[in-house]
């Protein structure tokens, strides 16, 4: 082969010839998408989106897990002093994942994600889970966390924020905001492919029954509905996907915030309404409180959801969690 004349070629072309050399052929990282409001984001190096139709989603309360180490930053009792029965929690988790293998696995009241990857490095190893993210409370320990096959992008934290409570004063006779529980609620951009691209919004918000509960949870709502809102004007191809545990009922007016929204960013309830779809509590089961609800451009992709209650023996579930988790299958082509 003829060599290169240096005299006749170029520097910047002799430059560019050394560099690929250099290179030795490598390719250049994939972004997860040709749009402008994905620019900079890459799929990470080696990653092969999954050869198969549907991704599995766990969605689980699953009611105070806690890890065996205190924060010092955190007072409360459970969390200082796990009690004996997290041991047996745990190990009943480990087997739920390895024999359920999940793609992504959104929990609610789970203490951080440093400790679900703990668990993923020791007891999943094989099957994949890479990618973990939270939002996690200053000074509590229920923290609503995800671990996922598939990368991640994005990520909206709303603890630092004010929500409404209409109808509720201060001590001082001023309209009352809270920001108590807003960590429990976030959003984060999840990338199985190229051809699919969805906004995970996963939550647990404000427990209880009485008029302020329920005016804090319509707070909550009120800026989630807003955020859906935005979303769908900047993007008309978004996906938004929220789940968890909502602390309402199907038919509440808290709810109703988001699904009976204007039709470009209203959210669709995909579980049923009857008692297949009771969630709370394991014991008794006699209503929904955790939900998932798809916008519309979405809801096309949903292939399956139902309460999973036939994870584990039913004396085993109750000991697990107060809460049945919900199984979902979203299509990926």
């Amino acid at each position: 082969m003829q060599g290169i004349n240096c005299k006749r070629t170029p520097i910047a072309l002799l430059t560019l010839l050394m560099l690929m050399w250099i290179a030795g052929g490598t390719q250049a990282q994939t972004p997860v998408s040709n749009r402008s409001i994905h620019q900079g984001i890459y799929f990470p190096p080696g990653y092969q989106a999954p050869g198969k139709a549907t991704a599995s989603i766990l969605n689980w309360n699953i009611e105070n897990f806690v890890d065996g180490y205190d924060d010092p930053y955190i007072n409360n009792e459970r969390e200082d002093k796990p009690p004996t029965e997290m041991k047996e929690k745990e190990a009943l988790l480990i087997q739920v994942i390895k024999e359920k293998n999940p793609d992504i696995l959104v929990l609610q009241e789970f203490e951080t994600a440093k400790y679900l990857q703990a668990l993923a490095e020791v007891h999943w190893k094989e099957q994949g889970y890479r990618y973990f993210a939270e939002a996690p409370s200053l000074n509590w320990f229920q923290n609503v966390v995800v671990m996922s096959k598939f990368p991640l992008g994005i990520m909206q934290s709303y603890g630092g924020l004010y929500t409404n409570v209409q109808g509720s004063s201060t001590r001082e006779g001023q309209p009352e905001t809270q920001a108590l529980v807003n960590n429990r609620m976030w959003a984060l951009d999840v990338f199985p492919n190229e051809n699919l691209h969805f906004t995970l919004v996963a939550v647990h918000l404000k427990a209880g029954r009485t008029d302020r509960d329920i005016a804090m949870r319509k707070g909550q709502m009120d800026f989630l509905q807003g955020q859906f809102e935005r979303w769908t004007k900047e993007n008309k191809m978004v996906n938004i996907l929220a789940m968890g545990d909502f602390n309402c009922t199907p038919d509440s007016e808290e709810l109703a915030l988001l699904t009976q929204a204007k039709k470009r960013s209203r959210l669709h309830d995909v579980l049923p309404r009857d008692a297949e779809g009771f969630t709370h509590s394991t014991s008794n089961p006699n209503r929904r409180i955790d939900h998932v609800l798809v916008n519309r451009r979405l809801l096309p992709r949903i292939r399956e959801v139902y309460v999973a209650r036939n994870l584990m023996r039913m004396d085993l579930m109750q000991k697990q969690s107060d809460h049945f988790p919900i199984w979902m299958e979203i299509d990926l082509n």
